[in-house]
């Protein structure tokens, strides 16, 4: 019963349990069998509901990475249109310590990133836009000379890459899952599903995903992998026009 608002929602793999806020929607049917033969036919995930607030997993620790290399991933199933900003998985914490993957600023309910706060990463846009209807694994990648989001689903595998010098971000705030705690009017809560949240504290290579996805979904053989990259210089503001490359592998 979430509507109490201290619901525990348990972290299985390191026990940082968090708490579901009181109008999140958990154990509804997530990634099962038989399109997800590798998870639980028992397996749940948790649903948000846009301007519903509180609508969000709260992690109860700071993580305190610390660091410039890292790799946030999660299953989502977007149900509708995206509002700008929406949280996924997303650290607020004081002054700059402001991370994570979420929907980018755009009005195409694509996904982007924010890195320490700085505009630019809150500007670049991945050009990926996870289907509504479908379950999407999503991936943000940090390096400190780039970042990478990856989204694979039964259409197919696509990247984008964002060439960008990051510097080492703390995550000593609140983490929320499906939600940034920036705001309290619901219009950064994500519109539908989100399973299997993980964070690594290194950058897992592409293979290391696609291997993810491929033991989740069964799936052997892929579509080609579509990279997207942006070629103009960053950082590119409202009005100005903007060059990409698209490579098929």
């Amino acid at each position: 019963d979430t509507s109490t608002g201290t619901n525990v929602a348990y972290d299985f793999e390191g026990g940082d349990n968090g708490v579901y806020g009181m109008n999140a929607a958990n154990g509804v049917t997530g990634t099962t069998p038989p399109a997800f033969p590798g998870f639980s036919s028992a397996n749940t995930a948790v649903e948000f509901f846009g301007s519903d607030e509180p609508c969000n997993v709260k992690v109860a620790s700071p993580w305190n990475l610390n660091t410039n290399t890292v790799t946030l991933t999660a299953w989502i199933y977007p149900v509708s249109a995206q509002n700008p900003s929406e949280g996924i998985v997303f650290n607020r914490g004081s002054g700059s310590d402001v991370e994570g993957l979420n929907i980018s600023t755009s009005l195409n309910s694509t996904l982007g990133y924010t890195w320490n706060n700085d505009a630019g990463t809150t500007s670049w846009d991945s050009g990926l836009q996870p289907p509504s209807g479908q379950w999407s694994f999503v991936a943000l990648v940090v390096t400190p000379t780039n970042a990478t989001i990856d989204m694979m689903n039964t259409s197919g595998l696509y990247s984008s890459v964002h060439t960008f010098a990051h510097v080492p971000a703390a995550f000593g705030g609140t983490t929320m899952i499906g939600d940034d705690s920036g705001t309290t009017s619901g219009l950064r809560t994500f519109i539908g599903q989100v399973d299997e949240v993980a964070v690594f504290n290194m950058a897992l290579s592409q293979v290391q995903l696609q291997t993810m996805f491929g033991n989740a979904s069964g799936m052997t053989g892929y579509a080609p992998t579509n990279t997207v990259t942006l070629v103009t210089p960053s950082p590119i503001y409202p009005g100005e026009s903007a060059q990409f490359t698209s490579v098929n592998e």
